[in-house]
Order: C-alpha cells, then structure tokens, then sequence
C-alpha cells in the first residue's frame, strides 16, 4: 500500500520554468526542479508531456528556472500552474521577462534566483520528461526572500496540485 498523503511530505519548492525565445514564450509552475551536478553544474526539471512548454523545450533546446518566494501571487500560480498555453495566446503579457542565453526567456516577476540552462538530456518517465540542462548563467535576486516550498503553497495558499503536477493525487483512485 502506498499512501499517497507521504508523498506530499518531500521538500519540493516551486518555479516557473519558461522556454522559448524573443517572439514567443511560455512557461509552467514546476514543483521538481533539483542539482543534479555540480561540475558542470547540470539542473533536472519534470514536466507533464502534455504541457505546452515541454514541446519548446526539445524545439529550442533551452529552459529557464526562475524560483518563486513565498509571496508570490495567486495570478502566477493560476497563470502558470492551471492554464495552458495551447489555449492562452500569450502567459507572458503584462509579466516582467527577461531574455537569458540564447534568448530563452525568464520569468521576473518577484523572484528569488533564477538559472538558464542548455537542454543535454530528455528522459522519458511515462507521463512526464526530465529535462536535463546545464547551467549557462544564474543569479540571485532577492536574498532576503524565502523560496515558496510546495508545503507552504497548500498548507498557507490552499492551493492544489494541477492534473499536470507530478505530485497530483486523484482522489477518486484513493
């Protein structure tokens, strides 16, 4: 027996992570974005097959990982954490981006840190990818802030996980 409310007990923080370029990007809110390496320094990110993003990344072979503060607000997380790309022209109007190593863009509203990375490696794990990158360039913004964890998303937001997130219970299936 597996009982999923343990799953929800793992430390994750949340990011957007954006891809694209200057004519057109998008992003999602990831829940797994974890080091991998230190030399180079490699960063892994899981994303739902089905999400627009997901598509940008192995097209351009770039992603963004910008990590969000506790702070952040409702509009980011429904923004980038329940609507669709395929269905919102554009997830980027009206929020602060940035362009990082080869034009990727990086979301910058109200951020922590942010890293871009080179796509090396695309793992496939049945309903997501891992996508694999090295590190082209990272800075911190905002050293004072806390990095909003997943825990403090649903225990102080009350927020959900998407049917996209892979730490989405079904609770019919419990």
């Amino acid at each position: 027996m597996i009982d999923l409310d343990s799953l929800l007990r793992v430390p994750y923080g949340l990011a957007v992570v954006c891809s694209g370029d200057k004519q057109y990007g998008n992003g999602f809110i990831a829940t797994v974005v974890f080091q991998i390496t230190a030399e180079p320094v490699r960063f892994g990110v899981s994303c739902n097959k089905d999400n627009h993003t997901a598509e940008l990344i192995k097209q351009k072979g770039v992603f963004s990982i910008s990590l969000l503060p506790e702070n952040t607000s409702v509009d980011v997380i429904r923004t980038f954490g329940y609507k669709s790309g395929k269905d919102l022209q554009n997830k980027m109007e009206q929020k602060k981006i940035k362009h990082g190593y080869s034009d990727v863009p990086v979301f910058m509203d109200n951020v922590v840190s942010y890293m871009t990375c080179k796509l090396e490696q695309t793992v496939d794990v049945g309903t997501h990818l891992i996508f694999i990158g090295e590190v082209m360039e990272a800075e911190e913004v905002n050293s004072q802030a806390e990095v909003m964890t997943y825990a403090h998303y649903q225990k102080v937001m009350k927020g959900k996980s998407p049917k996209n997130a892979p730490t989405y219970i079904n609770k019919s299936k419990k």
